[in-house]
């Protein structure tokens, strides 16, 4: 039998059809064909200015959309003449990147139990995911699409109110261990799933390397690429100064692929906590009164908007 999987699939929305050729239950073939959907952002950005079309970007990978748009200031700063923040700004983009992975793992890590038929971890997972973009809101106004980063800046409203809101980020921390437990790490042995994930997509390192794959796809074949600490390619933020550990798996499989998601889950946590006592010690040394006069409060407001 000939099925045609996706676009209109709900795990694939227009980025990806698959053609299998089915003999009963099993997959034979797998012809794959990406890219059917192009909603033209590129285009969208030509007319507008840097802060108008960073709204963009939260739709490229509306999961975790703060690494997008932390790409997009930080191209916009390179070309500013290659400024390099450091300080309050580039932890408090730490800790909302890794809040964002948090929300990309527990998306990810539910829908792969869902998909095998455990439906219980996806409870977990979005009670989890609601918590963060509540905060996201916090900060914001908005929960996915957020338009929070600026180049050279944070946006928001300035060093203190960050500082008063970073704080409600140690309940997202301390509700960890227990969703990860509640949600996860039962699973990791559990014979069903690990018969299912073991062995299926295994990947070569030497295949990755070739087709130049990074993140936890390379990490999961034993290719340590880590963009955080500089390994295969330059640093960015604040990871350099903090205590952070990056993992690799062996195999390259799903399984491997699922341990390593749940891992960097955890760190992504603890990476979030030591940011937030960081932020805190360094918010000691911040002058209070940024603004002197309501122009220069309106002077401030009109530049951050782009003249808008």
């Amino acid at each position: 039998m000939l099925l045609n999987f996706g676009p209109q699939h709900p795990a694939a929305h227009g980025l990806v059809r698959v053609s299998l050729a089915l003999e009963g239950d099993v997959v034979v073939r797998a012809d794959p064909q990406f890219g059917l959907l192009h909603r033209g952002s590129e285009k969208l950005c030509e007319g507008r200015s840097l802060l108008q079309a960073l709204p963009y970007l939260d739709r490229m990978d509306y999961v975790a959309n703060l690494f997008q748009e932390h790409a997009f200031v930080r191209a916009v700063e390179q070309l500013g003449g290659g400024h390099r923040l450091g300080g309050l700004v580039a932890l408090t983009r730490l800790i909302l990147d890794e809040l964002s992975r948090v929300l990309n793992h527990l998306m990810t890590l539910s829908a792969i139990c869902l998909d095998l038929g455990a439906m219980g971890p996806i409870f977990w997972a979005f009670e989890e995911r609601e918590l963060i973009m509540e905060f996201f809101e916090r900060l914001s106004g908005a929960r996915m699409h957020t338009a929070l980063y600026r180049p050279f800046a944070f946006g928001g409203g300035g060093e203190a109110w960050i500082a008063r809101a970073l704080p409600d980020a140690i309940f997202l921390v301390q509700r960890g261990a227990r969703f990860a437990s509640g949600a996860f790490l039962g699973l990791v042995s559990n014979r069903a799933l690990r018969a299912r994930l073991s062995g299926i997509g295994q990947f070569s390192p030497l295949k990755l390397s070739n087709y130049g794959v990074t993140g936890v796809i390379a990490r999961s074949a034993g290719l340590f690429l880590d963009r955080r600490l500089g390994l295969g390619g330059g640093g960015y933020g604040g990871y350099l100064q903090m205590s952070l550990r990056s993992f690799c798996g062996r195999r390259g499989d799903n399984y491997d692929r699922f341990i390593l998601r749940a891992k960097e889950l955890l760190e992504s946590l603890r990476l979030v906590a030591q940011g937030i006592s960081r932020h805190q010690e360094g918010y000691s040394n911040v002058p209070r009164s940024k603004f002197g006069s309501m122009e220069a409060l309106i002077a401030h407001f009109h530049e951050s908007m782009g003249g808008g």
